[in-house]
C-alpha cells in the first residue's frame, strides 16, 4: 500500500484558490492511475491524501513504484510558490504485508507517510516490516 499526501497542499488551496486545487488532485489522481501496475485501485482518501493498492512481490518494489509516482507528479510542475520546492510535490508512505490486517497495513503506511513528511517532503518512506509485524502480533493478542 502507498499512502500518499500532496505536500503543502493547504497553502496551495489558499494561495490558488480552490478550483486550482481540485484542478491539481484531479490531475495528479490521473498521474496515479496512470502509472500505477494494472489491476491496481487508486483511491482519493480524502481532502490532499490518496492511497494506492497494488501487489507487489515486496517492500522494494513497492518503494520504486512510489518513487516512480512521486517524481511523475512533481515532473507536473504545477506551480506552488508557497512550496519550498515551487511546485507542488507528493509525500509518500510505503506499506507492505503478507497478511490481511488493513487496519495495520494503514496504519504502517501512515507511519511511513509521516515519516516522510518530517524528513522534508517530497520524498517515499517504507515502514520497517518487523514494527508492522510487532504491531499485528499485538493486535492479535489484543496486547
Amino acid at each position: 500500500m502507498l499512502m500518499i499526501d500532496a505536500d503543502w497542499f493547504k497553502a496551495f488551496n489558499d494561495s490558488q484558490r480552490h478550483a486550482a486545487g481540485d484542478t491539481a488532485l484531479r490531475r495528479i489522481g490521473a498521474v496515479l492511475a496512470n502509472r500505477s501496475p494494472v489491476g491496481s485501485a487508486v483511491v482519493r482518501l480524502g481532502g490532499e491524501e490518496f492511497a494506492v493498492l497494488t501487489r507487489l512481490p515486496d517492500s522494494f518494489a513497492a518503494s520504486l513504484l512510489a518513487e516512480d509516482l512521486r517524481g511523475a507528479v512533481a515532473a507536473l510542475a504545477i506551480p506552488h510558490p508557497r512550496a519550498p520546492a515551487s511546485r507542488l510535490t507528493v509525500s509518500i508512505g510505503v506499506a507492505v504485508t503478507q497478511g490481511d490486517d488493513s487496519d495495520v497495513l494503514m496504519a504502517a503506511a501512515d507511519t511511513a507517510l509521516y515519516a516522510a513528511e518530517i524528513d522534508g517532503r517530497n520524498c517515499v518512506r517504507a515502514a520497517d516490516p518487523a514494527a508492522a509485524t510487532a504491531t499485528a502480533s499485538a493486535s492479535a493478542t489484543g496486547t
